[in-house]
């Protein structure tokens, strides 16, 4: 007897590829399968629209910004550049300022290249620092911080006065930072200036720097005396950089006074202890030599000058020992001591004895 044949279960490997319920299925399959593909080529297409639209619209925007900004900024006399304001803490004058910056009048403000201006001020030896800025409709501001002269500067072998060296044409000034400067119109201020002799002949020409040490360490000393209290005794009048070992000082009244090239603060504050020890003890020096730490040289009027041209001390102590009136040996002649007074003579006790 065979056996009995056993139930087909549904989805069995054994179910047959041709049955109804197979077909069906790989027809739903199919189908969304050709949805899912149609959609997604859809989704394409629409998101490619879109890009298309954007970019149409930003191509327009820019055409439309650039129109716009042709027709009502760069076109627009409205923006055409009419007043030229300087303001300027100096003596240069406007005329060479207006040249120099290449601003022409009517030209639109958008247009103008105010760096590039900028550029060609600052070249000017006497500009320090220069700023432009728009204001609109149709003004641009030139705000100039010119170069502030401390001191005139004469070359080696050059031994003109003080009247002539103002009224040269050719003389130089220089600035803080050492900018030589050469000003056609100078403010009577600068007759009173200080002056620095002995710099090389060719170092000196217009807007060039000096980088000498010796004149430098002048420049140091004038700062460090105008801000020291010491201008009302010490008038510092000349600074001579030519013996390179040091400055020779002048001030007002003729005194000379040797200066190391470094520490002025200091040096300043021991000529003053060493001026108002002068004045207290009534005397008037001729020169004082700061070079020399303990006993300073002094040579008072009367007395022969000392040689400027000696080397200084090779030895300094920290700690200076003020001597006045102390001369290098050999030079010039010592004031008389002061005489002792009259001794009294007292004769030698003699011993008494009782009778």
């Amino acid at each position: 007897m065979p056996p009995p044949r056993q139930p087909n279960r549904a989805g069995s490997g054994n179910s047959r590829a041709g049955s109804p319920g197979a077909r069906r299925q790989i027809l739903n399959v199919t189908a969304r399968k050709e949805r899912f593909v149609q959609q997604r080529k859809s989704r394409a297409l629409a998101r490619l629209a879109v890009m298309f639209l954007g970019l149409a619209l930003l191509i327009g925007a820019a055409l439309g910004i650039y129109h716009v900004k042709d027709r009502f900024f760069l076109e627009n006399p409205h923006y055409n550049l009419r007043d030229l304001e300087v303001k300027s803490d100096g003596t240069l004058p406007q005329e060479v300022i207006f040249k120099t910056a290449g601003l022409q009048p009517g030209v639109n403000l958008f247009k103008l290249d105010l760096a590039d201006a900028a550029r060609r001020l600052e070249a000017l030896p006497q500009v320090e620092s220069v700023r432009l800025q728009r204001s609109f409709p149709s003004t641009v501001t030139i705000h100039i911080v010119e170069r502030k002269p401390v001191a005139w500067v004469v070359a080696e072998g050059i031994e003109q006065s003080r009247e002539q060296l103002v009224q040269a044409t050719d003389s130089f000034l220089t600035d803080q930072r050492g900018v030589l400067l050469h000003l056609k119109r100078q403010l009577p201020e600068y007759a009173f200036l200080p002056i620095i002799r002995g710099c090389s002949a060719k170092d000196l020409s217009p807007g060039h720097t000096v980088e000498a040490e010796e004149v430098r360490a002048a420049l140091d000393l004038i700062r460090a005396h105008r801000n020291s209290l010491i201008g009302a005794r010490f008038g510092l009048q000349e600074v001579d950089v030519s013996k390179r070992f040091g400055l020779v000082a002048t001030d007002r009244t003729g005194l000379q006074v040797i200066f190391a090239l470094d520490d002025f603060e200091g040096q300043l504050k021991r000529l003053d202890v060493l001026l108002n020890e002068m004045d207290r003890i009534g005397q008037h020096p001729t020169t004082i030599n700061l070079l020399v730490l303990k006993n300073t040289p002094v040579t008072l009027k009367g007395d022969m000058p000392p040689e400027l041209t000696a080397s200084p001390a090779p030895s300094l102590e920290k700690s200076p020992t003020l001597k006045l009136g102390a001369k290098e040996p050999g030079k010039g002649k010592s004031p008389a001591p002061d005489p002792k007074p009259n001794e009294v003579p007292v004769r030698r006790a003699i011993p008494v004895r009782p009778s």
